[in-house]
């Protein structure tokens, strides 16, 4: 199975964080599944290939700079791109473990629910459906608050709703949007389809979604999910029968808000993981607190129920240590070095600090000099 990451973000390099963690998931994933393919731009080719690439191929052809207004649509361009079965992960995206996703039925499976709680709406067609949502009916729908989702999806949905076929406003269903931070494509006919419709929605409503501070989710994860529901009597009924995702609720949340420095975390830190039973194929949640920085010790080989999408919280110091400790533990000091090395001038260039909080405390718990002393 062909294994992929897109990252494409316009003229910069990835910054410290979001490549440790990128260059994380694509080392578990070769070791996994023997090759990843990075689709992406020049500059960032030239920064992995400077520290050491874990890519079997990085492709620049696919992408230009007007690509990068609407940050999803680099991925589509990517899953436009294939004419085999594949497993797309999100840089910020990891598999502890190696995952087997062709038993199931599904002709495609992504991570998890984008919107929690949102299952007892199944209305059958979008004149049933939207007006709940319009008038805010807290107290009839399960004392649901329905703003946030009109927000991400329904404001741009209805201002663009002339545009969509007939099928896709008769199968018009929230209940099961997916989040995309893993998408694993056995039907790929099927797939691109609906990834070609969401494209050609885009070129012609190109200026209302790149205005939209969430037009990259309505481009990739709801038009794609009702495409496939609208078209693919398979995907929809493996959706019904919750066969479309990994895991059942986001994998990974805090449980209050936290300062990514850890400096000004509030002690005791709590998260919550989600993930899928390794000796059965229940759903689990655990929560996990640590009472203080020294606690983290254990956590250091944490493997968040073999897989976690940090998303946002890949900024966090805490979840960084636990970042570094994997690359070192599992791939080598000379790896987690020559990435450090990488960004150690470029920062000091721009008066940004030459070691994080991260990297300083991996030290200090780990009682070593990696890398001040490297």
């Amino acid at each position: 199975m062909k294994v992929i990451h897109t990252s494409y973000y316009g003229v910069d390099y990835l910054w410290k964080e979001q490549f440790y963690v990128q260059l994380l998931s694509a080392l578990y994933a070769n070791r996994h599944y023997d090759n990843i393919h990075l689709y992406s731009s020049d500059i960032i080719k030239k920064q992995f290939e400077e520290v050491g690439s874990p890519y079997t191929s990085i492709d620049t052809s696919l992408f230009k700079p007007k690509d990068n207004i609407t940050y999803s649509v680099p991925k589509l361009l990517t899953y436009q791109a294939q004419t085999e079965p594949f497993l797309h992960l999100d840089g910020d995206s990891i598999l502890f473990n190696k995952f087997t996703f062709e038993k199931t039925k599904s002709p495609v499976i992504f991570s998890h629910p984008d919107m929690e709680g949102f299952r007892d709406l199944q209305a059958s067609t979008v004149s049933e459906f939207i007006p709940k949502l319009i008038t805010n009916l807290k107290k009839n729908i399960n004392n649901k608050d329905y703003n946030f989702i009109s927000e991400v999806y329904l404001d741009l949905f209805l201002k663009l709703h002339s545009h969509h076929d007939k099928n896709i406003l008769e199968f018009f269903n929230f209940s099961f949007i997916p989040n995309m931070a893993v998408v694993n494509v056995q039907d790929v006919d099927t797939f691109k389809a609906a990834v070609e419709y969401s494209l050609k929605h885009y070129k012609k409503t190109k200026k209302e979604v790149d205005s939209s501070k969430y037009g990259a989710h309505y481009l990739e994860q709801l038009l794609i999910h009702q495409h496939l529901t609208a078209y693919s009597e398979e995907y929809r009924l493996a959706a019904i029968r919750e066969e479309t995702f990994m895991v059942a609720k986001a994998p990974l949340t805090v449980q209050t808000n936290q300062s990514t420095e850890i400096k000004n975390v509030s002690w005791p830190f709590s998260f919550n993981t989600s993930y899928k039973c390794k000796c059965c194929v229940n759903q689990s949640k655990t929560k996990h607190t640590l009472k203080c920085v020294e606690s983290l010790t254990n956590f250091l080989s944490f493997d968040f129920g073999g897989y976690t999408h940090f998303s946002y919280l890949q900024w966090n110091q805490l979840f960084q240590v636990i970042v570094i400790a994997h690359i070192v533990d599992n791939f080598g000091e000379e790896v987690m070095l020559n990435a450090h090395r990488f960004f150690k001038q470029r920062y000091k260039q721009r008066g940004l600090p030459e070691y994080s909080e991260a990297e300083l405390y991996y030290e200090l718990l780990r009682d070593n000099g990696l890398f001040t002393k490297s």
